[in-house]
């Protein structure tokens, strides 16, 4: 069983000493809270180049005002595309590779879906994480100024949050 942060069996964390223990929790945090960092590597299983479809989208932003992903479910169309290139346009660390649009003056963002539940359980989960635990999507956890406030008529959803850098602002409205 491994409900360890550290992928160690519970009774293997538990023959760590505390500061072993203290070193790969931190580690685990840090990885929990600044996912968008393991989002298309140099090399490993899920590198960049394994998603050319993906990395196109991003390139034709340089050149066009709008643009579709018009994908199956599942491929990586609310995490992979979207909420990442938000996420890089909202932080403005974008990566060495990126060939797409690049901000380099603040941009104000509306993350909106069909209902407020449907931009809680998707919009909002990709880029805040979930409501217990924000900053646990896409944006860095480092990167979020202030706690959001919980969202009046649906539970569990959050009134607009800044990102810092630029003050960049992320609102998160149906």
């Amino acid at each position: 069983m491994t409900n360890s942060p550290t992928s160690l069996s519970a009774f293997d964390y538990l023959k760590l000493d505390d500061l072993e223990q203290i070193v790969l929790t931190e580690a685990q945090h840090r990885r929990d809270t600044n996912r968008i960092a393991d989002i298309y590597p140099d090399e490993g299983p899920l590198r960049r180049e394994l998603y050319p479809k993906h990395i196109a989208f991003f390139k034709a932003g340089a050149t066009h005002m709008e643009r579709a992903a018009i994908a199956a479910n599942r491929v990586g169309k609310t995490w992979g595309i979207g909420g990442y290139e938000t996420a890089l346009h909202l932080t403005g660390d974008y990566p060495k590779w990126w060939e797409g649009r690049r901000f380099d003056a603040p941009v104000d963002v509306w993350a909106a879906g069909d209902t407020s539940e449907t931009t809680r359980d998707i919009v909002q989960l990709a880029l805040m994480g979930p409501i217990n635990a924000i900053g646990t999507g896409l944006l860095p956890a480092s990167r979020i100024i202030g706690d959001p406030a919980r969202r009046s008529g649906t539970s569990n959803a959050s009134t607009p949050s800044w990102c810092s850098t630029k003050a960049r602002m992320v609102s998160l409205t149906a």
